[in-house]
């Protein structure tokens, strides 16, 4: 198993990896996303099931790259308004993410290894450890959360959604009534590169708004509800519908019409460029996410190749191969042994063991 042990200042590269070894039934980049059923009943739309079946015949299995599929239909491409394919492009885009939003919150039904995504927490919380991440879903947010409701903590080390992506975001319930937002700096950013399933549109707000016209909207955080106060569903009636969430090729245009992101890419930027190393934990690096790749190159691409690891579970020396490839086209020098091949979970419980062990 390659080194485990972090000194100095570190950042913490997350991937869909990484939420499935905690979450197992998370889905992947590829999966499956009822993409059968949902050809089915676009048999009146043909540019927009033509391009869904285009996508499910590159996998051959009823899989998709829903990622890669996102991608094509964001801003969708020049010659759609003349094929008459702008509404159905839209259509199929918000439908697929639908599909995305129902596997992660269906996920949440299943097994979740909530003590171990805590202990996790609770070292990046200890080491003050930057978590980059590419991932939709709130579990490590809610681990972080939790993991700071230690009553020993100190307010400054405490993890909170209102500050703890790198921008002020108040609770939903701010909608409906007065309430305080925490502005007490956390010990850790959790930088939501692709946006989040919990952060949710004022009503009538449009994406490029000011940054203040983003709540978050989760049912972990905040005070219980105050009798007679508002629920949750007079609450929604309050937000947009949809979740802040994008696919990963992130053009120049995405950022400019969500200005929060372009923040979060910033600050992103920064704790790369500071950092003394950089751990990918079940990131693969996708061929589609230009952006992220331009990211680290500019980034940390100075960094020495032994302060680079790449944890990824790559069941096959096929899929090993594939990764490896994808990162030398960013980091041409890094040697095999940067690269560990084991579970995220499993990585993440012996790096915890060497903390205790006095070895990070």
């Amino acid at each position: 198993m390659g080194r485990v042990g972090v000194t100095g200042r570190t950042v913490v590269v997350l991937g869909a990896g990484f939420t499935r070894a905690f979450l197992p039934r998370a889905p992947l980049l590829t999966d499956d996303y009822g993409a059968a059923d949902l050809a089915r009943r676009l048999q009146g739309y043909p540019h927009a099931r033509r391009i869904l079946l285009q996508e499910l015949a590159r996998n051959g299995d009823g899989r998709l790259n829903i990622e890669r599929l996102l991608t094509r239909l964001e801003g969708g491409m020049p010659y759609d308004p003349d094929c008459d394919a702008t509404a159905e492009v839209g259509l199929l885009a918000a439908e697929l993410m639908q599909a995305l939003v129902r596997r992660i919150e269906g996920a949440k039904s299943g097994t979740l290894h909530r003590e171990e995504l805590l202990s996790f927490a609770q070292r990046c919380l200890r080491d003050g450890i930057t978590c980059v991440t590419f991932n939709y879903d709130d579990i490590l947010d809610r681990a972080l959360y939790d993991a700071a409701r230690d009553p020993s903590a100190t307010e400054e080390s405490r993890w909170h959604p209102d500050t703890g992506y790198g921008f002020v975001c108040p609770s939903s319930a701010t909608c409906v009534h007065a309430g305080a937002v925490r502005t007490t700096p956390t010990p850790l950013l959790l930088l939501k590169l692709h946006g989040s399933l919990n952060w949710r549109l004022k009503l009538g707000a449009q994406p490029s708004s000011a940054m203040d016209a983003l709540v978050h909207h989760e049912d972990w955080s905040g005070d219980p509800p105050r009798p007679g106060g508002a629920g949750q569903e007079h609450v929604e009636r309050h937000l947009a519908p949809g979740r802040f969430i994008v696919p990963p090729l992130l053009a120049k245009t995405a950022v400019a019409e969500r200005p929060v992101l372009g923040r979060l890419w910033t600050l992103a930027y920064q704790a790369l460029g500071q950092a003394e190393r950089v751990i990918f934990l079940g990131y693969s690096l996708p061929p589609a996410d230009i952006a992220a790749a331009s990211l680290f190159r500019e980034a940390c691409g100075d960094l020495r190749p032994a302060r680079l690891q790449v944890v990824n579970l790559a069941s096959s020396e096929e899929l090993r191969r594939e990764v490896r490839a994808a990162y030398r086209q960013v980091f041409p020098d890094l040697p095999d042994a940067q690269f560990v091949f084991q579970d995220a979970r499993d990585w993440a419980r012996a790096w915890r063991g060497h903390a205790a062990g006095g070895l990070a």
